[in-house]
Formats: C-alpha cells, structure tokens, sequence
C-alpha cells in the first residue's frame, strides 16, 4: 500500500479490489449474487481485464491531459468495475471515461456555485443511483493526485472533498461496510462482543465517551446489542436526534430487536426519547 494506507500503484490496486470484491461477494444477497453470475463468484473479482499502455495512452490523449496516478494505476488493474459501493454500480472505462459538460452537460449548468468545478470534472462513475464520482484536474496535490468528490441528489451541492480517488473509493467501502453491519451483515463481525463487553465497563465507570465509541464499533461489526446501546447513550447525549437515531438504527434492524427482545428494546427506547432515567441494557450495563 502507499504510504497513506491507499492504494497508489496497479499492484496495489489489485491487492485493495480483491479485498474488496470478497467483502461485497460474502455479504450481498442471493439476488446480486445472481446478478455477479458463477464465474464473478468462483473468481471472486467484480473488476475486468487491466488497461494496456496503449490503451492509456489513447486516453490521455483523447482527454488532453495526463491522467492522476493513482486513477491511472486504477484502471491499469481493472478497466472499469463492477458494484463499487452501496450507490455506484459501474465505473467507467478507458472507452467512456470523460468529462462531465460533455457526457451530462444539464448538471453544469445548475445555477450555484459549483458550476465550474462541475463543468471542468472529469466523470469516473457510470451506472449509479442519482450520484456521480467526479476528479477536479484544477486541484492537483504536489504528487499529482486530482482532488475526488461525488455529486448526488441528496446533497445541497458538491459532498466532502476527498484528496484522490483513492481516498474516495476507501470513503465508500468504510460507507458500505458500516451500512451493510447496521442491516446485520457485518463484512467482518470477529470482537464484537468483546467490544460490547468494554463499552459496558466503561459506562459504568462513567466514561460515557469512550463506552459510546466501543459501542458504535460494535454496531460496525454488526452487533445488535451494541447498535441498540449506542443508541442509548446517543439519546442523553444528543436527545434532539433520538428519535431518528431510534428509527434508523434499532426499530428497522430485525437484528437488533432480535439481540435486545422486543419487551425490553420498546419500553426503553421510549423513556430514553423522553428524557427519562437511564435504562439498563440487554443483561444489564
């Protein structure tokens, strides 16, 4: 890996994307894994064949520019990919990749003040859910990274800033990681218990904080009890947000009533969103 923990070189990438790819195959369900087809399976690669030197080349100079290195070496060892996080499906390939005013022109024309950001991006994602990854080729790091961001329906504007496309692509499978844990499926579950365990310790000793970040990193490993604790703890601390934090993360989550029982998870969200006394959590804090 780089320095930065991301990868930089084809090499690297292709060690990071077969993670990947046997993190998205062990969680998804029986109808993506349909989707992927046997051979993705048996394979265990969501990526395709890398892009030649000659096939780089062809589109550098159809853009006019040199391509970032680490996008580069991105495609050197996959010419596009396939599910690249919760939202983005397909990216481009060395065929399609291009700018934004030429492939969706109407989204750099929105009247705001991205207009042109947007208007000199280049677009790396394809097939997504109303949201596209973009690279600013204006705002180079002195490693030649181009700065990443996502434009999507759900944002005001332009989302957070992200230093290179690597650290995007890293940004989206922490994002699906976390979401898929919180639907139950955690991509890695070893020591949640253990978590849940330090966090109760740590209640009781009256470190609210750390109990808070132990229970959260359970909850990451898809503990329905530390899901159902940190959303406790959450509701003292920021009572303003319990009652999305009870909808979102204990009342939707089947796993999470199931690690809790339904008689005590109920009652207790209630008082918790009322402001009442602390309550105990499954078996006790």
């Amino acid at each position: 890996m780089a320095l930065s923990g991301r990868p930089h070189t084809a090499e690297q990438w292709r060690v990071y994307l077969a993670g990947y790819s046997a993190d998205l195959l062990r969680v998804a369900d029986a109808v993506r894994l349909h989707e992927l087809g046997d051979g993705r399976r048996a394979f265990g690669w969501l990526g395709f064949a890398g892009a030649g030197q000659d096939a780089l080349a062809a589109v550098e100079e159809r853009l006019g520019v040199t391509l970032p290195p680490g996008y580069r070496a991105f495609l050197e060892a996959s010419d596009g990919w396939l599910e690249m996080g919760p939202f983005v499906w397909t990216m481009r390939t060395t065929a399609d990749v291009g700018w934004l005013r030429d492939i969706e022109p109407e989204l750099c024309d929105a009247g705001d003040e991205d207009d042109e950001l947007m208007a000199r991006a280049l677009l790396v994602s394809a097939d997504a859910d109303a949201c596209y990854w973009l690279l600013d080729p204006a705002d180079v790091s002195d490693d030649g990274e181009w700065a990443a961001y996502v434009w999507a329906s759900w944002y005001p504007g332009l989302g957070d800033r992200f230093d290179s496309f690597a650290d995007l692509v890293a940004a989206e499978r922490e994002s699906f990681e976390e979401l898929n844990a919180r639907d139950g499926r955690p991509v890695e579950p070893a020591g949640a218990a253990e978590l849940v365990a330090e966090g109760r310790r740590m209640a009781l000793r009256g470190d609210v904080g750390g109990a808070a970040e132990r229970f959260e990193s359970a909850a990451r490993k898809g503990s329905g009890a530390g899901q159902y604790l940190a959303v406790v703890i959450a509701a003292f601390l920021q009572p303003q947000a319990a009652h999305h934090r009870i909808r979102n993360d204990v009342l939707g989550h089947p796993h999470v009533v199931e690690a809790v029982g339904a008689d005590e998870c109920a009652p207790s969200l209630y008082r918790c969103s009322c402001g009442a006394s602390p309550v105990r959590g499954p078996s006790g804090w």
